[in-house]
C-alpha cells in the first residue's frame, strides 16, 4: 500500500510523528508532503520517510502534487489538515475513485458553520479527530466515517538539563496568542502574593512573534520579569521537550471568556492536551472542562485564581490519569485506511 501524508499549511506539524509511526508499523510505503515553510521543523523530527515540499500558496503546486499522487500510484491520501482554503482547492482536483482521501478535521464545528468545509465533506467524508471527546456533529445524518486518535507520540529527543533547581515550572507551550488563551489570568496568577517565589511561568514560544511583544510589555510594566522564562527565537525540539519533561504543571489558560472557549469543550483540542498525555503532566484547567465527557487528560480543576494558587501550593496532581494505549490509537487510525 502506498500512502501520501500531506500538510498543506505551515502548522500542525506536531501531529505528524504519531501518524508516520502508525503507518510505518503497518508496513506501508509512506511519502510525506509538506508546505515549504515546515521543511526545517519536519526535518528535525527525523521521521525516516521520503519528504517532498511545495509552496502551496501557488496553485501550480497543487497541480504538481496531484501529478505526483497519480504517478506514485498512491492508494491513500491523508490530509494532516482537511480544512481551510487550500484544502478546499485541493478538493476540486479530480482523482480516480479508487484513491481514498481522508484527513484530520481539527475543528468539527466547521461542518456546521463553513460552506467550504461542507464542500470538502462532500468529496472526502472520512475524518479523524484528535481526541475521544471531540464530536463530529450530525455524523449519523451526514454519514461521515469518523474515528479519533491521540497525537501524543513524539520523537525521542535527548533531554537537556534546563537548570530548574528548586523552581516550580508551570509551562505554556506554543506561540503567544490572545485569541487562543486568556493571558490576563496568568498575570493575575503571577501577581498573587500567596504564590511562592520559586514558581516560574515558562512561555515555550518565540516572544517576538504574534502577540508576544505586547505581552512582554505587560510583564515588564507589571514588574513580573522574575516570574517568567521566555525565548526570543525559535525553540529547537530538544529544548522544547526538555522543558516539558521537567515542568511541574501545564497551563492551558482556556476560560469561559476565551475566544472559541465552547469549541474547546466539544469541537477541537488545544495542542497542550496531547502534550500533557505524552509527558504525564497535570494541566491546571478551568472547571469548565469538568463536565466534558471523555476528557481523558491529566488535569486538576479550579474556578478562581486563588483556587489555582492553592493547587500549586499544595502540589496537587492528577493521580487517576492513565496514559493512552499506542496500539489502540494505531488500530483506530488504520481503521479508516483499511
Amino acid at each position: 500500500m502506498r500512502v501520501v501524508l500531506i500538510e498543506l499549511f505551515n502548522y500542525h506539524s506536531e501531529c505528524l510523528f504519531s501518524q508516520v509511526s502508525f503507518l510505518k508499523d503497518a508496513k506501508v510505503d509512506v511519502t510525506l508532503v509538506v508546505n515549504k515553510k515546515l521543511e526545517n521543523i519536519v526535518n528535525e523530527l527525523n521521521l525516516g520517510v521520503d519528504l517532498i515540499t511545495y509552496d502551496f500558496k501557488k496553485i501550480r503546486s497543487l497541480l504538481k502534487l496531484r501529478s505526483f499522487i497519480l504517478k506514485n500510484k498512491t492508494d491513500v491520501v491523508i490530509l494532516n489538515t482537511i480544512q481551510g482554503s487550500t484544502a478546499l482547492k485541493f478538493s476540486f482536483l479530480p482523482f480516480p475513485k479508487q484513491i481514498k482521501i481522508l484527513g484530520i478535521l481539527h475543528d468539527t464545528s466547521k461542518l456546521e458553520t463553513s460552506l467550504g468545509q461542507k464542500i470538502i465533506a462532500t468529496r472526502f467524508n472520512r475524518f479523524y479527530t484528535l481526541g475521544k471527546y471531540v464530536q463530529v456533529i450530525n455524523a449519523k445524518r451526514e454519514k461521515y466515517n469518523t474515528t479519533y486518535f491521540n497525537p501524543c507520540y513524539f520523537s525521542d529527543y535527548k533531554i537537556e538539563d534546563v537548570n530548574k533547581g528548586n523552581n516550580i515550572l508551570i509551562t505554556i507551550p506554543g506561540s503567544i496568542s490572545f485569541k487562543r488563551r486568556s493571558y490576563d489570568v496568568m498575570i493575575e496568577l503571577a501577581k498573587n502574593r500567596r504564590l511562592a517565589e520559586n514558581v516560574k511561568f515558562v512561555l515555550l514560544g518565540n516572544i517576538k512573534k504574534e502577540d508576544g511583544p505586547q505581552f512582554l510589555d505587560i510583564i515588564v510594566r507589571e514588574g513580573l520579569e522574575h516570574r517568567f522564562i521566555v525565548f526570543d527565537q525559535f525553540i529547537p525540539g530538544s529544548l522544547f521537550y526538555s522543558y516539558l519533561s521537567q515542568s511541574d504543571y501545564l497551563l492551558p489558560l482556556i476560560h469561559p471568556e476565551t475566544p472559541a472557549a465552547k469549541q474547546y469543550t466539544k469541537n477541537k483540542i488545544s495542542g497542550i492536551f496531547p502534550l500533557s498525555q505524552a509527558f504525564g503532566k497535570t494541566m491546571l484547567c478551568h472547571r469548565m472542562f469538568d463536565t466534558v465527557e471523555d476528557f481523558e487528560y491529566p488535569k486538576c480543576f479550579y474556578n478562581s485564581v486563588d483556587e489555582c494558587v492553592s493547587l500549586i501550593t499544595n502540589s496537587k496532581k492528577d493521580s487517576t490519569f492513565v496514559f493512552p494505549n499506542y496500539e489502540e490509537d494505531k488500530a483506530r487510525y488504520l481503521s479508516l485506511i483499511d
